[in-house]
């Protein structure tokens, strides 16, 4: 078996298809074939744009900004350990951001195949921002979902070793982020993305990943 029938060949042994990228394959996205109401939901977020929070200033220079749909509060975009009032893992919420936004929120609630979310957010890059390059986890991890609500020409979320992530209005990847990755926004737009943490509803989302696996054609690099 040669390298690339190693990676588009699916041969499950027993194992779920979730499983089965994650522990034998080096596959850095796939992506889920959802339909998303990418327009309604970016005119959602353009009239809180004042909301959004500057996230993570030491890898985006304050040009990197969010705001949780669901989470802590609205504001607290990173990691409840981020934040020193916590001793333990505080309890996860709606936030007024799910009520001036209902078509996200309906969508996420009744469309996404999640049953349950930490962190819901709002994903912001301004004109000419960036993400430096990093990885969230210290191995591999096809952990949450990243649906890109609008994504200008020009703006490129790129692995270190695996290419460009092809993402495109509305459309939602799972992604590794275990592997070193950065994001460059070279255009004139904001770069709107909604990144989902939590718990995955696997009887929805296992038939949508592998619908999704054996449709679709892949270009990066393995």
């Amino acid at each position: 078996m040669d390298k690339l029938e190693k990676h588009f060949t699916p041969d499950y042994n027993n194992k779920d298809i979730f499983t089965w990228l994650q522990e034998d394959t080096t596959v850095p996205y796939v992506r889920l074939d959802l339909q998303i109401p990418w327009e309604e939901i970016h005119q959602e977020a353009l009239a809180i744009k004042d909301k959004f929070v500057v996230h993570r200033e030491h890898e985006g220079g304050g040009t990197w900004k969010s705001l949780c749909i669901h989470g802590v509060d609205a504001q607290y975009t990173n990691d409840w350990m981020y934040y020193n009032e916590f001793d333990k893992e505080p309890e996860y919420k709606w936030t007024w951001v799910a009520d001036r936004c209902p078509v996200t929120t309906n969508f996420f609630k009744n469309v996404f195949p999640y049953k349950s979310y930490s962190r819901l957010r709002f994903m912001w890059i301004e004109p000419d921002g960036y993400i430096l390059p990093h990885q969230d986890e210290d191995k591999r991890c096809l952990g949450p979902v990243n649906v890109s609500i609008y994504n200008p020409k020009g703006c490129e979320f790129r692995y270190k070793n695996h290419g460009t992530i092809p993402f495109t209005n509305g459309s939602a990847f799972v992604v590794d982020i275990g592997q070193q990755h950065s994001v460059w926004n070279r255009s004139n737009e904001a770069r709107l993305h909604i990144i989902a943490s939590g718990t995955k509803d696997m009887k929805r989302f296992l038939p949508l990943l592998e619908r999704s696996w054996l449709g679709q054609n892949f270009s990066f690099d393995t």
